[in-house]
Parts: structure tokens; C-alpha cells; sequence
């Protein structure tokens, strides 16, 4: 047994070490495993619905020719419940034009609420006289809440206490299902409260009590002003009319103030990082965009609110290689809700086929009889493809010095004009001056390009060095199709002719910056006459207010621009009648038919600060729309008459509101968009 006892002490150690060595194994097994039963951070997101489209255009250019990048985006941000309520003077104050006056801003305010598309939304109306009448309880129905408004009285004296209070239990019925909803009374009257201010500010205070937005709105010089400015929920919400006929406007601004369309967005930020292969034009981004990093070669334009139209930005690059070529590189759109939660999208990249431009041919004078010939060096090629008479001439361009050479200008040949219609196999000739008023020759193919951005080429003889060759031909048919005005993309359009006319309203707002806005106007008009395909295109502007200008409908890129600048020129930047200058568009677009079938446009940039009658230019679009026509109307800023221009406008689509006037540009190249959304096959 004493032999043996060494051996116990060692057994104990052993079994001591592998026990430690477990429990270490299992420590570390156990901080192993702890990450794994973390939970991972939940990032929340905005639940704004972002929308954006791009569009490049050109779709096809020459290497170096400019590119128009047009950006629209916008955000559409869940808005909590609203509930309304109209508190309406029926005493015998309202008689008459003031009456029906009422009707229509109320009807304005109801239509402009889009209760069919927003069903958080509704609205109750309440008349009051000697007493208080709730004619309409809470709806979400708009063609009920219009029938409600018809139902305006003009008799007996006024209590406008009871009336606030009437109209406050007509909210607090609709509590129950919407106990988070904001909830907003408008109270119109046309004089005192017969039982004294005393009885208003009771009332008043109560509502105010309970989170109701308070807004009071005095009609004529009878109310009480001091009684009602402290019974409005601030001085913001008291409003003073003169006159009836402004309660339209009055109720929109109250909309606009107590509920509007872009709250949710505390600010937003779009930036587009140039493709490789293209380069920024300076100076062309609108509007101005910022350039950070050491490149400048990401866009950036920051906001605050997003109107509910969205937001329009443009800017020019041009490509520096050939073939297909993407234009960005990923433009992302941002916005930080109130909430501080943020959205992002991604906007697709357009892709655009830039072509290299033929390289002068070569030309061998030789004397005869005082004239010079040359035979072209350029092979045979396939045929040049004449098109139609509204072709655009063969883009000319001078390739920059090559590496190597010695400067100085280099000796080119003029080429020969096309022949004219047919299709010829023969390589054109040369002479050293072209005849007045003919076209540089059809490029010859030597090469096709390729899906990967490059060309597949012809090599074809160069004077530069054998590393930076002259630019090379290329040969493409053009291949595109273009949709407009409702047309079908798959077969091309939708006539044999597409005719648009601009009615521009002569206004103080709208003629601070003629310059400007003829610039803004010419590039709608190169837009829409680009020859792209076959298709003829017109274009014309009529002016109204002040002294009346008409631009004829025409294909001359530059007899419209002078006309347009005579039309900025003319006469008193004052109001005008829409209604007059929708008749006068349409006469002019009568004037210029001839009987071919096509599709018709009419584009209305209007305030209509003082509208000479709405209703009229009502009758003036539905006799566009008879005859087939779009109207689209733009809205110049906050001091439009925006009721007026959403109804004459032919839908919801086409009807915009622009921040500012300054704003005309990019808004215009939106416009172009509607019009003709181009594709590539």
C-alpha cells in the first residue's frame, strides 16, 4: 500500500486540471454565445412614401453635345385625422351676393379637402341666426357636405356663442373613432353677437380648451374686431374681409395654415453623383446645386418642405466617351420626417447613346475651269437613310488637338450636302464650298457600337498620333419612340401631329424677370420641336392682360423666341381674364388646323389674383376639351388663385404649383415631360 500512495496526490492533481480546463472551456463558450442572444438594433423608418423619376434627354447626341438630367420627386406622408367643422353667418347680413359668395368658398374648401382620397378627413357644417343649426354632422363624403353648404340661410339676428358651441359638440361627436384627430372650426360672421362679446369669448375659450384650432373670420365693418382677434386661436387666425367676393381666398389661406399638405417633412436633401463618363456643365444646375467633396462631381440640393406637387431639379452634363453610357451614378432622395425618422430612395440612371461624329473628309482640289472637286476618302458604307423634310442636319463638330501634333489650326474640307430624298449607295462628293442653305453630308458608317460603352470600329486613316486617334464615324438608325398626350407608346404617339399653346398671364409676379422666363419658355419650345422622329411638332403663346400678344403656331425655333420676347414687352403687367386667354389659344390653335389629325396641348400660366370669373374659364376649357385638347396650368407662388387653375385644368395631374416664380424653369422641363415621355427601344 505505501508503494502506492505517490500516486493518489497525482491522480487528485490531474483530475483538478481537467476540471479547470472545463470550466474554462465552458466560460468561454458562454461569452461566445452572448452576442448571439443580443438583440440587434431596430432602425425605424419614415413612413413617408417617397415617389421620384429621372429623365435624360437627348437620349442621343453626338460625343460632346449637352444633356438635359430632369429630376422629380416628392414625399407623401401618412397626415393624422382632420376634422372640420363650418360655423356659417345665416342672419339677415348674408342676403344676396354675399350668400352665394359664402357657398363657393365653403365648396372650395370642401373640394380642395379630397375627401374621396383621404378618408381620415371629414368635415360638418353648422348655420346660425337667432339660434344654431348643425345641417351637416361629420362626413367623408364630399357630395353630402356640398349639399349641406346649399342650405345657407339670410334671416333674423345672430348668437355666435351658441353657434361656437353648437359647432364644438359636432366635433366631440366624432371623437369616439377618432380620438387623435386635429380638429379645426372656422367661424364666419358678417357682425356683433347680439348677446355681447362676452358670450363669444365664453364659448371661445371652452373650444379652446380642448385643443380645437380656433379661426375667425369678420365680414364687412360690423363685426366686432377686438372681440373676435382675441377669441381666434391667435392673431394668425383672425382674418378681416371687406368684401365677400375675397372669402375665397380667405377660407384657402386658412386651410393652407391650419392643415398643410407638407407638415410631416422637416427637411429633405437630393443628391446625384455624375456617371464616369459625363462631365457638369457650370453654372446649369437649377435650381443651384452645391458641389461638396474634392471633385464636384456630386450634385447636392437641400429643402425644407416638400410641396404636394413636388419638387423639379435639372442640370446639363456632357458625355466624354462614346457608346452607351450611364449618366449617374445613383441619385438618392432623403427626408427627415417630424418625427426625426428618416426615408431614402434610389433613383434609377438613365442611360443615353452618345455617338462619335464623322471626321471630315479629305479633299483633293484640282483645277478646272476656275472650280475645285474632291472625291470623298470615306468607304463604302450602307446607304444614307434620308428621312423626312423635318430631318435635323448632321451635328457638325471639331475634334479638340490630338497629342503630339504641332498646334495650330489644321486644314478641314467642307462636305457636301445630302442629296435630297431617296436613298443613295454611292459615297457623296465634295466641293470646297457648299451651296446657301444646304446641310452637311450624312456621317458614313465605319463603326457600331457595343453594349459595354465601347465601339466595335472601321479603322479609318487619322493625322493624329497612334495612340490618340482622330474621332471616328459612327453608324446607328435612330431608334426611337415617343408617347404624348395620351398616345400609345407602342406605335409611337398619338397623331400625326402634336400642336402646343402657351397662355402666359401678363402679371406683376410674372414679369420680374423677363429674360428669365423668355429662357425658360424657349427651352419648353426646344424640347418639344427636338426632331427625334418624324412627328411635326408646333408651338405658339398668346398673352392676356395688358396689352394681348399672339405667337402663331410654328416650327421656327427662333421666329417664336423673338415673339416671345415681344409678348414679355408688351404692354401693363397686370391681371387678365383666363377665360380670354383659353379662347384666344384656341382660336389660334383653329387658325392653324388643316384638317390632319393630331393631338393639341394648352399650357396656362396664370395667378388670377383678381380672376375676372372663374366660371368662364370653365365654359373657355371644356371648349378645349371638346376638341380634344390637354390643358395643364401652372401656379406661379402662394398669391395664385389656386381653386380656379386646379378645376380648368384637364385632371389632378395636370394642374402644378410652384414654390416661386423662379421655380418657371424646372417646372416647364416637368411640363415637357408630361408631354412627351420619350423611350428608347
Amino acid at each position: 500500500m505505501s508503494a502506492r500512495l505517490p500516486f493518489l496526490p497525482a491522480f487528485g492533481l490531474a483530475l483538478l486540471l481537467v476540471a479547470t480546463t472545463f470550466a474554462t472551456l465552458r466560460l468561454a463558450q458562454t461569452a461566445g454565445a452572448a452576442p448571439e442572444s443580443a438583440s440587434p438594433a431596430v432602425q425605424e423608418i419614415s413612413p413617408c412614401v417617397l415617389t421620384g423619376t429621372k429623365r435624360a434627354a437627348p437620349e442621343q447626341v453626338l460625343l460632346g453635345e449637352e444633356v438635359r438630367i430632369t429630376m422629380t420627386v416628392g414625399a407623401a406622408c401618412p397626415s393624422p385625422p382632420v376634422h372640420w367643422v363650418l360655423v356659417l353667418d345665416g342672419s339677415d347680413a348674408m342676403s344676396g351676393n354675399a350668400q352665394r359668395d359664402v357657398q363657393r368658398a365653403g365648396q372650395d374648401l370642401v373640394r380642395g379637402l379630397n375627401l374621396d382620397d383621404h378618408p381620415e378627413r371629414q368635415i360638418g357644417v353648422v348655420v346660425y341666426n337667432d339660434e344654431p343649426n348643425s345641417v351637416c354632422q361629420l362626413t367623408n363624403r364630399e357630395s353630402i357636405a356640398l349639399r349641406c353648404l346649399d342650405r345657407l340661410t339670410s334671416t333674423g339676428s345672430r348668437d355666435i356663442g351658441a353657434a361656437i358651441e353648437e359647432g364644438r359638440r359636432v366635433l366631440v361627436r366624432g371623437r369616439p373613432g377618432r380620438p387623435d384627430a386635429r380638429e379645426i372650426m372656422l367661424v364666419l360672421s358678417a357682425g356683433e353677437d347680439a348677446q355681447g362679446c362676452s358670450n363669444v369669448s365664453a364659448n371661445a375659450g371652452q373650444t379652446k380648451s380642448q385643443n380645437v384650432l380656433l379661426a375667425m373670420v369678420c365680414l364687412g365693418q360690423d363685426c366686432d374686431t377686438q372681440c373676435f382677434s382675441q377669441a381666434a386661436s391667435n392673431r394668425r387666425y383672425f382674418h378681416q374681409v371687406d368684401q365677400s367676393g375675397q372669402l375665397r381666398q380667405t377660407f384657402q389661406e386658412v386651410a393652407n395654415e391650419a392643415s398643410p399638405a407638407s407638415a410631416d417633412v422637416e427637411s429633405a436633401a437630393l443628391v446625384d453623383p455624375l456617371g464616369a463618363k459625363v462631365g457638369l456643365v457650370a453654372g446649369s444646375a437649377m435650381p443651384p446645386a452645391t458641389l461638396p467633396g474634392p471633385n464636384g462631381r456630386r450634385p447636392t440640393w437641400q429643402f425644407g418642405t416638400v410641396p404636394e406637387s413636388g419638387i423639379t431639379v435639372t442640370l446639363l452634363v456632357t458625355p466624354t466617351g462614346a457608346g452607351f453610357v450611364t449618366t449617374n451614378a445613383g441619385a438618392t432622395w432623403t427626408i427627415t420626417d417630424s418625427e426625426g425618422l428618416t426615408a431614402t430612395m434610389r433613383l434609377p440612371d438613365p442611360r443615353i447613346l452618345v455617338l462619335r461624329p464623322a471626321p471630315p473628309p479629305s479633299a483633293t482640289p484640282t483645277a478646272a475651269s476656275g472650280s475645285a472637286t474632291a472625291t470623298s476618302s470615306a468607304p463604302t458604307a450602307p446607304p444614307t437613310i434620308s428621312a423626312t423634310p423635318q430631318s435635323p442636319p448632321t451635328a457638325t463638330f471639331t475634334p479638340p488637338p490630338t497629342r503630339g501634333t504641332p498646334s495650330g489650326p489644321s486644314p478641314t474640307a467642307t462636305p457636301t450636302p445630302t442629296p435630297t430624298g431617296g436613298v443613295t449607295g454611292e459615297p457623296p462628293s465634295a466641293t470646297p464650298t457648299p451651296a446657301e442653305g444646304t446641310e452637311p453630308a450624312t456621317a458614313q458608317p465605319t463603326s457600331i457600337p457595343t453594349g459595354d460603352g465601347g465601339a466595335t470600329s472601321t479603322p479609318t486613316p487619322s493625322s493624329g498620333t497612334p495612340d490618340d486617334p482622330a474621332p471616328e464615324a459612327i453608324y446607328l438608325p435612330v431608334l426611337s419612340q415617343g408617347a404624348f398626350l395620351g398616345g400609345d407608346p407602342d406605335t409611337g404617339g398619338g397623331g400625326s401631329r402634336l400642336d402646343t399653346m402657351i397662355a402666359f398671364e401678363r402679371h406683376a409676379s410674372t414679369t420680374t424677370d423677363p429674360l428669365g422666363t423668355q429662357r425658360a419658355i424657349r427651352q419648353l419650345a426646344q424640347g418639344l420641336l427636338f426632331p427625334v422622329d418624324e412627328l411635326p411638332r408646333r408651338i405658339g403663346l398668346v398673352s392676356f392682360g395688358g396689352v394681348a400678344v399672339t405667337c402663331p403656331l410654328g416650327s421656327d425655333i427662333d421666329v417664336f423666341d423673338a415673339c416671345v420676347g415681344r409678348a414679355l414687352a408688351s404692354g401693363p403687367a397686370v391681371g387678365g381674364n383666363l377665360a380670354a386667354g383659353l379662347d384666344a389659344a384656341r382660336a389660334a390653335l383653329d387658325a392653324a388646323a388643316d384638317g390632319r389629325d393630331g393631338a393639341q396641348a394648352v399650357v396656362a400660366i396664370a395667378v388670377l389674383e383678381r380672376p375676372a370669373g372663374c366660371d368662364a374659364a370653365l365654359v373657355a376649357r371644356d371648349a378645349l376639351s371638346a376638341q380634344g385638347a390637354r390643358l395643364i396650368t401652372l401656379c406661379p407662388g402662394d398669391g395664385c388663385e389656386r381653386t380656379c387653375l386646379r378645376d380648368v385644368a384637364s385632371g389632378r395631374a395636370d394642374y402644378i404649383v410652384m414654390q416661386s416664380f423662379a421655380w418657371l424653369l424646372p417646372t416647364l422641363n416637368g411640363v415637357l415631360d408630361r408631354l412627351m415621355p420619350m423611350g428608347m427601344p
